[in-house]
């Protein structure tokens, strides 16, 4: 059990949780109905299950599993049918009381796999497909078991170069509605590297915005970053900001909730950073 978060309903009206994580994804705990339920007593308008989708044949770190019954099973397209079946009964059952459920799945980015995230959107229909960027050259980067492993290799400035390159071809592809908790890095990295990776965005995320704008590929604001003791969220501000004068779209939030108490996590003061009109087209 994670330790205990708000209870109360949300002051906030008419928003939607678009990052969530039922128990299919191998790392969370609940089922759709218990998320469902949680998001009816915090008063939301709406959920999006994004269970994980890993299955990079060369990953270091990542678990290409997806639970189901409480039996891991491959990453496969056809593996994710109990999980579509699953979402679809919620919506049938809890769009009769006001809520409503989306399907959809959040794809780990890895070199090479655009041919597969084609074929899952051609089998089923996910009403939002989040990417995220779990990996670096194939070791994962959101393991703390992982740490050196992961960002050992290369001095800081090389990371957050090689991350965004990453995000910028994942987004690039066009295949992605959002890029999910942009820069991820900044979950364990700041640990390793140092406070000095809160601004290591700069020189990097021009082009990650560039190809943003072109595909328009969102960015969410992900809450997680406050239950990992962070203080901010992924993006920070000053991302968030860059972004929308950039012309990226950053208009959804997502709690990357992982159990039904984590749902909607710092969303009332979250709300205030979201893009509510089309961004500015830069000149």
């Amino acid at each position: 059990m994670p330790e205990q978060y708000d209870q109360s309903p949300l002051r906030t009206g008419e928003l939607t949780d678009y990052h969530v994580h039922p128990d299919f994804s191998v790392d969370a705990e609940g089922t759709v109905r218990d998320f469902c339920q949680r998001a009816l007593a915090r008063g939301l308008a709406g959920l999006c299950f994004t269970t994980h989708f890993d299955a990079n044949p060369d990953s270091d770190g990542l678990v290409n599993f997806i639970r189901v019954g409480g039996v891991d099973r491959p990453a496969t397209v056809e593996n994710l049918r109990p999980y579509v079946e699953a979402v679809s009964e919620a919506r049938a059952v809890f769009g009769t009381r006001g809520l409503r459920v989306l399907l959809g799945v959040e794809f780990g980015w890895y070199p090479g796999c655009e041919g597969q995230v084609e074929q899952l959107r051609r089998v089923w229909d996910f009403d939002y497909v989040l990417c995220g960027i779990h990996e670096l050259e194939h070791i994962c980067l959101c393991s703390q078991h992982n740490v050196k492993a992961c960002f050992g290799r290369y001095d800081a400035g090389v990371f957050a170069a090689k991350y965004f390159e990453q995000a910028r071809a994942a987004a690039a592809s066009g295949l992605f509605d959002a890029m999910a908790h942009v820069p991820y890095y900044l979950r364990y990295g700041p640990g390793f590297y140092g406070a000095d990776m809160l601004t290591l965005h700069e020189g990097h995320v021009e082009r990650l915005f560039s190809a943003c704008v072109k595909t328009h590929t969102a960015l969410e604001i992900n809450t997680s970053g406050i239950r990992h003791g962070r203080g901010h969220y992924y993006p920070t501000d000053a991302v968030i900001m860059a972004a929308r004068e950039a012309g990226v779209m950053v208009d959804r939030l997502g709690s990357d909730a992982h159990h039904p108490e984590q749902l909607a996590l710092d969303f009332d003061r979250a709300a205030g950073r979201l893009q509510t009109a089309p961004p500015a087209v830069p000149s």
